[in-house]
């Protein structure tokens, strides 16, 4: 006979939730497991997507940095803390905490997108540029990339700036 813990059933129950999109009842279950264990790293995760969907950034982050303290370098913490700090408009975190996803492959494409149009925004099209390409890199059919490399080369109106490879 397995017996369950009552965290990762909480876990479970929250995560089965979330894929179903009932929000409420992933949002209590996950409540219920941080309450229950406050260094949870998976569950803290999982809260700081959902409040993240929300648009709760500031909690958002509250959760992610709590597993942050406890790993530096948890990659699914620090995607949620760059995103959540790129819909604040602070650029320098959200790139910082990108930079730290990117080195898990499951972020590593969608966060170097992520960085590229950060420095769209902040006019650093080199930058822009070799983020954008590194995205590609790691997933061709990254299509959010391909339309950073065309604003580029709209913006920049350079076509051998742009190098944009067949898939």
């Amino acid at each position: 006979d397995l017996k369950v813990s009552l965290s990762e059933q909480l876990l479970f129950e929250g995560t089965e939730a979330l894929e179903f999109r009932e929000y409420e009842l992933a949002h209590k279950k996950l409540s219920e497991l941080v309450a229950i264990d406050p260094s949870h790293q998976a569950g803290l995760v999982k809260l700081a997507e959902l409040e993240f969907r929300r648009t709760n950034y500031d909690v958002a982050l509250v959760h992610a940095n709590t597993v942050l303290r406890m790993d530096t370098y948890h990659s699914g913490a620090n995607y949620i803390a760059g995103i959540s700090y790129r819909a604040k408009n602070d650029h320098l975190n959200a790139l910082e905490s990108l930079g730290w996803a990117a080195r898990d492959i499951k972020y590593r494409s969608v966060a170097y997108a992520q960085m590229a149009e950060i420095y769209v925004a902040d006019k650093k099209f080199n930058n822009a540029k070799v983020y954008a390409n590194k995205a590609i890199d790691f997933n061709t059919y990254n299509v959010n990339a391909r339309e950073i490399l065309l604003i580029l080369n709209r913006l920049v109106q350079d076509l051998s700036l742009i190098h944009i490879s067949e898939p």
